[in-house]
């Protein structure tokens, strides 16, 4: 139960921090991936400044407030064939423009299995309702994906269009990202 496996973010265009995380616990429409934010100048005295995302507002707060999964589960972790997304790991993709969000997908089975590692895109961080449906990008496979870009400046909250996809922490591929208007596949 609770929240646990997050990803941490710094937005400089509205100056919030914003914490992806998987919600284990309460009831099934609370479990998921979910959000909350605080402000930049909140950073040094951060008690009570964290603000859930519930509900299509940042009015929850961050202890023991109510949430609203970006991605919900659509069966309980306490149930035998659990089915939700979780570990959520975030990154600006400055060739793309986007937000750009990898995490894994628990399915359908006793023990939790890894039903692949999934990617979605967002062009803005304050409206979690613009985050595109995930689209599977490896079957199966292992825990936390990661992308980590491979060009001077860049690490694991800033990629490009080429960048190391990194899984339980190795690295045995390279990420190749496509525009939209491009007509291909947004990755390969």
């Amino acid at each position: 139960g609770g929240h646990g496996d997050f990803s941490v973010i710094y937005n400089p265009a509205d100056q919030h921090f914003y914490f992806y995380f998987s919600s284990y616990g309460g009831d099934v429409s609370e479990q998921g991936v979910a959000v909350a934010r605080m402000h930049v100048d909140a950073r040094y005295n951060p008690g009570g400044s964290v603000w859930k995302y519930h509900q299509g507002t940042w009015e929850e707060p961050g202890l023991g407030g109510w949430v609203t999964p970006v991605f919900p589960a659509q069966a309980a972790w306490q149930r035998e064939d659990a089915d939700s997304f979780w570990g959520p790991s975030i990154h600006w993709n400055s060739y793309l423009g986007q937000w750009v969000i990898l995490m894994n997908r628990s399915c359908c089975g006793p023990g939790w299995p890894q039903a692949g590692v999934y990617i979605t895109f967002n062009p803005d961080l304050s409206q979690p309702e613009l985050w595109r449906k995930p689209e599977l990008l490896i079957a199966a496979g292992d825990w936390y994906p990661q992308v980590i870009g491979s060009e001077p400046g860049e690490s694991d909250r800033l990629a490009g269009r080429q960048a190391r996809l990194f899984v339980r922490g190795f690295s045995d591929w390279e990420i190749v990202f496509r525009r939209a208007e491009s007509g291909e596949e947004p990755v390969e």
